[in-house]
């Protein structure tokens, strides 16, 4: 049998460049269409449609004919949740405004933020953030990827719309210990009051040796808390 994906492709090619614009006067050519497609898809999720595909028009065929036992409702919140992660990770905002405004409308969806900034995509933040605010978690642990990633724009914009809550600045210190944000280390223990020596480690096993000397500076840290490996396996005597 015929792969999916070229089931898919011989589908793509009839309809874009064999039927007439509107296709009112081949009723019948898209009731067979829809058969032939039906013949690889009834079994397939809108997360196995995007997964495969990466087609906004793909993943709406397969929603429009769901299969009854995919109408269990935490069932759907999770298949809404997967693809609008897939989509937000490769920066399909099309594919996310449809999973989140026609899929399941008023459902949260709890990662999304998360996958786009570790990703860089501001447009899709900023969109979310526009339109969906209530629905997607901002102010949570997204700037930990895009710090970890090293996604600049996506750090500043977050640090200006979406301030990590309490219980997750923490996470975000020890993000930007590791990739050496020196500006978002200073930002969280100067603005917040964490404790920068708590991350001191973490800089220094990351070899973020300014951001280390800071710490070391700022909090006074000495003892157990200094560790020497590494920066005398790799040859740092500035540091040392």
């Amino acid at each position: 049998m015929m792969e999916p994906n070229l089931l898919l492709q011989t589908a793509r090619v009839a309809t874009r460049y064999c039927l007439p614009n509107g296709h009112g006067e081949l009723p019948h050519v898209m009731q067979l269409l829809d058969a032939y497609l039906d013949s690889f898809s009834a079994s397939w999720t809108i997360v196995t449609a995007y997964e495969r595909t990466k087609s906004l028009c793909c993943v709406q065929f397969v929603a429009a004919r769901e299969l009854a036992e995919v109408q269990d409702p935490f069932y759907k919140r999770w298949l809404l949740n997967r693809t609008a992660e897939d989509a937000a990770r490769g920066g399909d905002l099309p594919a996310v405004r449809w999973i989140m405004e026609s899929y399941l409308p008023v459902e949260t969806v709890d990662n999304v933020t998360d996958v786009a900034a570790a990703n860089g995509h501001l447009q899709i933040l900023q969109w979310l953030y526009d339109h969906h605010r209530q629905r997607v978690r901002f102010g949570g642990v997204e700037m930990c990827g895009a710090l970890e990633y090293k996604n600049e724009r996506v750090v500043r914009w977050l640090r200006c719309h979406a301030v990590p809550r309490v219980e997750c600045r923490n996470d975000v210190l020890r993000s930007a210990a590791k990739a050496g944000n020196l500006d978002v280390v200073q930002w969280m223990c100067e603005e917040f009051g964490l404790d920068g020596a708590a991350v001191l480690k973490v800089a220094v096993r990351c070899c973020q040796w300014e951001t280390a000397r800071w710490i070391i500076e700022r909090f006074s840290s000495t003892g157990p808390l200094l560790d020497m490996y590494f920066a005398a396996h790799h040859g740092v005597l500035s540091f040392m």
